[in-house]
């Protein structure tokens, strides 16, 4: 379950960066923190295209594919719900 979490506030972060900034070099930053604090817990994939090219390589169980994707996806979500609601 916590690397569901992970996954689900990493790709929160990322996308949220994104879209508050617009700014390529901030949400490489934001990237790179959400790897370097996840990365004991989960993969790291915080994006669904890299998490079926694993999944489709062998290189992560299959059982994990669809959780992850779903944590990624609601996180993507939440992330565009708070850009909403933040004015920066």
């Amino acid at each position: 379950m916590d690397k569901y979490l992970v996954e689900f506030f990493g790709t929160m972060l990322i996308v949220f960066v994104y879209l508050v900034t617009g700014d390529a070099l901030a949400t490489g930053a934001a990237l790179a923190v959400a790897i370097l604090v996840t990365s004991k817990v989960s993969t790291g994939n915080f994006n669904p295209v890299i998490t079926l090219i694993l999944s489709a390589a062998g290189k992560q169980s299959s059982n994990d594919t669809f959780p992850y994707i779903m944590s990624q996806f609601l996180g993507g979500l939440v992330a565009l719900e708070l850009s909403k609601r933040v004015k920066l």
